[in-house]
């Protein structure tokens, strides 16, 4: 079987797929939909699937930690500016 042969034009059935997703999440330590291999029947498309969610997933982890930081950035500077009041009214 090569990248891009199709599981299921060699023979592979929704059972042996089944089997085969149990093997992949032992592997991998990774919960993966069992419907996306019936979407990406060959290795090729589902190692680019497979890269496209995790960029995706880096991507959005980047995003969170973003807001987070302004977030806090927002926070402190809130912070600053009551301390400056409470010395302006003293």
């Amino acid at each position: 079987m090569g990248i891009h042969d199709n599981f299921f034009e060699l023979g592979g059935h929704s059972l042996l797929l089944v089997q085969f997703h149990s093997n992949l999440r032992e592997v991998f330590k990774r919960d993966l939909p069992l419907i996306d291999l019936f979407r990406y029947p060959t290795v090729n498309s589902l190692v680019n699937y497979l890269n496209q969610v995790e960029n995706q997933q880096q991507s959005h982890d980047i995003m969170a930690e973003i807001t987070e930081r302004i977030a806090d950035g927002k926070t402190q500077q809130k912070k600053r500016l009551q301390k400056i009041k409470s010395v302006e009214n003293i």
